[in-house]
């Protein structure tokens, strides 16, 4: 359970903010966070994590390198709608209260 926390804040992340681009996950991560994570670590813990779907991808412009494409990530739609399922049944509550649930119920890969 080495990244349950970058994991965490990551679900929190595109829960309020939907769709979002790996450079936005990573600085909101690394801001958020002491140590915050590498671009590596980041890769791995949202490949891995079946709540997480790549959506899209996005092109970048830079002046050095030209341009390139980076991955939109998203939670899935279970994930979403587990998350208003339990909104509206149990009341508004802010997305704090609901995560503990939905992280219980992670699944891991073989």
């Amino acid at each position: 359970m080495k990244t349950k926390r970058i994991r965490e804040k990551i679900m929190k992340l595109l829960a309020e903010n939907g769709p979002t681009d790996i450079h936005a996950i990573m600085e909101h991560i690394n801001n958020v966070m002491r140590h915050g994570t590498t671009t590596n670590q980041l890769g791995n813990v949202l490949s891995r994590d079946k709540r997480f779907v790549v959506c899209g991808m996005t092109r970048v412009d830079s002046m050095l390198s030209g341009s390139h494409e980076i991955t939109v990530w998203d939670l899935k739609e279970e994930v979403l709608a587990e998350i208003d399922c339990e909104c509206i049944t149990r009341g508004p509550k802010s997305f704090a209260e609901r995560l503990p649930g939905i992280l219980e119920k992670e699944v891991r890969r073989p």
